[in-house]
Parts: structure tokens; sequence; C-alpha cells
């Protein structure tokens, strides 16, 4: 199979990769037509590993215009409960909640399967954590699994924290986008 993938820069020119670059989970990928309305993606499909990190405002953008992409918020029922979640139901979407670790410790060995379960099959996926990490994993696993394109949201609901070890200052609920506490 031939393929060729093209990466966006900070240019905002496609350059071509060799086709041995492209590893098999990634083949499938349709990255271009989904990456060009955000030319400040902040990090591009190097390595390939999965499709890109959006800003939460870019997430919002991308659910808004594809009807078909879903938002997989992976932090722990603890944090859903507590802390809130997106609220995306007046885009028609309902928020799909698949914990990445198990609380309070270790990694879900379930979650490609849980995943499936509540119908995340294909891509764009767009996943959310707290602050990024956990969510970058999701991405990348997903990826590897075939459901692609999947994007981090880079910021998370909460946002990093900040030099007094504090969240808020950037992140989904800090740019103003929809949110719900339980």
């Amino acid at each position: 199979m031939n393929v060729h993938c093209t990466i966006l820069q900070k240019s905002h020119r496609r350059t071509p990769l060799p086709d041995d670059s492209v590893s098999q989970g990634l083949r499938r990928l349709s990255v271009i037509r989904t990456l060009e309305p955000f030319p400040r993606l902040r990090h591009t499909v190097v390595g390939m590993t999965y499709a890109g990190d959006l800003t939460p405002t870019e997430a919002w953008e991308l659910l808004h215009r594809e009807p078909e992409a879903a938002l997989v918020d992976v932090r722990s029922e603890p944090e859903w409960m507590f802390v809130g979640v997106p609220h995306i139901a007046d885009l028609g979407r309902r928020l799909v909640t698949v914990s990445w670790n198990h609380w309070p410790g270790g990694r879900n060995p379930t979650f490609l399967e849980d995943l499936a379960a509540a119908g995340v099959t294909g891509g764009p996926v767009l996943f959310i954590c707290r602050s990024g990490a956990r969510s970058r994993a999701a991405a990348i696993a997903a990826t590897q699994a075939g459901i692609a394109p999947a994007y981090n949201v880079s910021e998370g609901f909460e946002g990093d924290l900040d030099e007094h070890g504090h969240r808020g200052g950037n992140g989904w609920r800090s740019r103003g986008l929809p949110w719900r506490q339980s």
C-alpha cells in the first residue's frame, strides 16, 4: 500500500513524509482535512503517534464544525463529580466519559474496550483530562488502535499549575467554554 502523509508545520507549508515513516496504524488517517482549519496547532504530527494537540478553544471549534467528532473525558469519576465536566449538549452531543486510570490508581486495562462500548470507534476524537497528560496518552493509544484522528486537548479541563501550585490559569473552564458541575 503506497501512502503519502503530510504534516503541517508552523509555516503552514505541507511537507511530505516518506512512505516508510508512516506507521501501520495511521495509514487510514485523513490528517490534513481535519487540521487545515487550525493553523495554530501546537503539536503537529511529528513522530506520527497521534493527530496533535489542540487548545480548548480549537477543540470547541472542531467539535462545532465536525458533526462526527467526539469529546472523551478520560479523568476519574471523582474528578467528573467534584470538579465538573465539559458541556457539549448545545452542540447536540454527549460527553463520553472513560477513565484512563482507575481511581485511586492504576491504568485502566480495558480503556480501548470501554471506548468502543461507549460508541467511540472512529474519529475525529478529542481526549481531555485535567491538564493534558493522560489525554495525550489516551490519544496515542487510540491512534495505535486505529481510532483516528485522535487529538489531545493540551491544557485539559483545569489547566496547568501556576507558580502557587493552583490550577485555573488556562484550560477548558478558564477559557470560558461551556461546562457543568454535578
